[in-house]
């Protein structure tokens, strides 16, 4: 089966799916090979007699080594690599390094962001653009924390065509959600909207008109905007942003695209959040903040404290830009500052 088989396309045009085909298999073969037939994650010795808290199990059952197959990797399902090809213990020793990371750098999303605020000019606070969104209501309880710590604004993804209305807004008027983007019109955005304007942060709409080929178009008129606003050097900005805005670094190859979080840390102090949800499997982390054997609450963890974590590879399955796919193929979490897991809620 062709890794082609089971992703989704994003204006992928029908003409380049073939080619796009053999690009999957090589690199997917390529990052499994680096996760799992040579390299073995350096298990770090804690501190004799340090206790830390249980935030997860760190137990790994053979049914999830099994379950590696089905979750954020599908590139396990490679014809030309087979099950019996990976090294089972590579992987469970992998899903350990996880859990004991998990447990030992784990802390509380509400005062990661605040001091990542209060110690930085931007956080990028990435989302998935769902209606249960539990990324929303953590933005919206800290957000007069937020204030506290420094920032002045909070820049949203809609049309820079919106100030006007969204000007208003800021001055108490009601907001027309049908002028938003279409993904941004649910009850939970519009209340944090209003938890924003409750702490005195002026909102701001950052994002240029849309076309299906504009990614990288954006991500620069984004940077832009908010490079533009932190010219006072009074201000600090929430850039409110769909999670790959967020991203670091740029995948070598014509085409690809260098995020707006990538961008404006070239100019300023940049804290980049990267949401693993357990209700929405956007990503392999979201496997452990699910079932009865996920995180018990939320977590916040800075990526640079990790070493299996940074280095594990994100991919759920979903392609975006049609001029360089291995971009959206190797993303790993250690191309943000942190990662929070959501446990997963019943539906």
């Amino acid at each position: 089966m062709a890794i082609s088989d089971r992703c989704e396309f994003t204006d992928v045009p029908s003409s380049q799916q073939q080619r796009c085909s053999r690009l999957y298999d090589e690199v997917f073969s390529d990052m499994m090979q680096t996760c799992f037939l040579t390299t073995t994650p350096e298990v770090v010795p804690e501190e004799q007699g340090s206790q830390r808290p249980n935030h997860i199990s760190e137990t790994v059952t053979d049914e999830q080594v099994n379950r590696w197959w089905h979750i954020g990797h599908p590139f396990s399902q490679l014809s030309r690599l087979r099950r019996e090809d990976v090294d089972q213990g590579a992987v469970r020793t992998r899903l350990e390094s996880v859990r004991s990371e998990i447990n030992q750098h784990g802390i509380d999303p509400g005062d990661a962001i605040v001091d990542a605020m209060r110690r930085n000019r931007v956080l990028v606070f990435g989302e998935h653009h769902s209606p249960d969104n539990p990324p929303r209501q953590l933005l919206l309880d800290n957000m007069r924390r937020l204030r506290e710590a420094g920032a002045t604004h909070v820049a949203i993804e809609a049309s820079v065509s919106l100030q006007e209305h969204i000007d208003a807004f800021n001055n108490w008027a009601s907001i027309d959600r049908d002028r938003l983007p279409r993904l941004l019109r649910t009850d939970s955005y519009v209340a944090t909207l209003e938890a924003a304007r409750r702490a005195g942060l002026r909102i701001v709409a950052v994002d240029r008109n849309r076309t299906p080929d504009d990614y990288a178009l954006r991500d620069a008129h984004m940077a832009d905007r908010i490079g533009s606003i932190l010219e006072n050097p009074e201000n600090k900005v929430v850039f409110w942003v769909g999670s790959r805005h967020g991203r670091e670094g740029l995948h070598p190859g014509e085409g690809a695209i260098e995020r707006a979080a990538s961008l404006l840390r070239r100019r300023f102090p940049v804290c980049s959040v990267l949401e693993q949800d357990g209700n929405t499997m956007g990503g392999f982390l979201c496997e452990f903040a699910a079932g009865e054997n996920g995180v018990r609450q939320p977590l916040a963890i800075r990526t640079r404290d990790t070493r299996t974590i940074a280095n594990t590879c994100i991919f759920n399955g979903r392609l975006i830009n049609p001029r360089n796919h291995a971009e959206d193929l190797d993303q790993r979490y250690g191309q943000w500052d942190m990662v929070i897991l959501f446990p997963a809620r019943r539906r």
